[in-house]
């Protein structure tokens, strides 16, 4: 049996009046609202009934020029981190959009505010960026914090942890740990290498020596001296390539 839609034409929600019916987005109800800016808007009626839509978007750009030009900060990492953070959690047309704010992401309301942001998370400190500690809820001062690249790694959902002779950690972690090449070691692991090999055979890399018109080195020297990375000399070994050959021969660039 369908269910009632209430009629919202004329009431306001905030700085939006709701002029008429809009095309549903699938089950979902939406009104085409005018902003008291002259905007028109359309929004989902579960949005205005929950004050979650309030305008059409004109504030937060007021907030961004009033900051912009009044607090000073405007050229700076802080100010670019907070940019940054709110266009992926609340412009649409941002290229991040849809793995933030369209995934559920949201930026606490407060910190639309960028001296706000600034008041509670103080200055970004250099080489660290504004970090979630638990990645499945929004943008707060509880669940933010500044990091350097490496406690974002640890931090990403996507970063796996790896049980490696009784102990387990990150990938990044054991890469750290190991003096590996963190994509190496990720792109063997994909491959469906095992654990074992993965890291033995990268860090063989500095063990296995080869000798070329007398003088004996290992794959990194060659790689050092020649030019050619570690991984296309170990390609072409394994293609049977003498050592001589491969040195000889120049990578071909697509």
């Amino acid at each position: 049996m369908a269910f009632k839609v209430q009629n919202l034409i004329g009431q306001r929600f905030g700085l939006l009046v709701v002029t008429e019916r809009a095309e549903n987005r699938g089950k979902r109800v939406v009104w085409l609202c005018q902003c008291d800016c002259g905007n028109i808007f359309t929004t989902l009626a579960q949005n205005l009934r929950t004050g979650k839509s309030t305008h059409c978007g004109c504030m937060l750009h007021e907030n961004i020029s009033k900051a912009s030009t009044t607090h000073g900060y405007s050229k700076t990492r802080t100010y670019r981190s907070w940019n940054k953070m709110k266009g992926r959690c609340c412009n649409p047309n941002d290229d991040r959009y849809c793995q933030y704010g369209g995934a559920g992401i949201t930026l606490y309301e407060r910190w639309v505010s960028f001296e706000n942001f600034l008041s509670d998370m103080g200055e970004r400190p250099e080489g660290t960026s504004i970090d979630r500690i638990d990645n499945t809820k929004g943008y707060c001062p509880e669940n933010c914090k500044w990091s350097t690249p490496k406690e974002q790694m640890n931090n990403t959902s996507i970063n796996r942890n790896i049980t490696y002779k009784g102990k387990t950690q990150t990938l990044t972690q054991w890469c750290d740990e190991l003096k590996l090449s963190y994509s190496m070691v990720s792109t063997r692991l994909s491959r469906g290498m095992c654990v074992d090999k993965a890291f033995t055979l990268i860090k063989n890399h500095n063990i296995r020596k080869l000798t070329c018109n007398g003088k004996t080195r290992t794959i990194t020297e060659w790689s050092y001296i020649s030019g050619i990375s570690v991984s296309n000399i170990s390609t072409r070994l394994r293609r049977g390539w003498t050592l001589e050959r491969i040195l000889k021969t120049p990578v071909k660039r697509s």
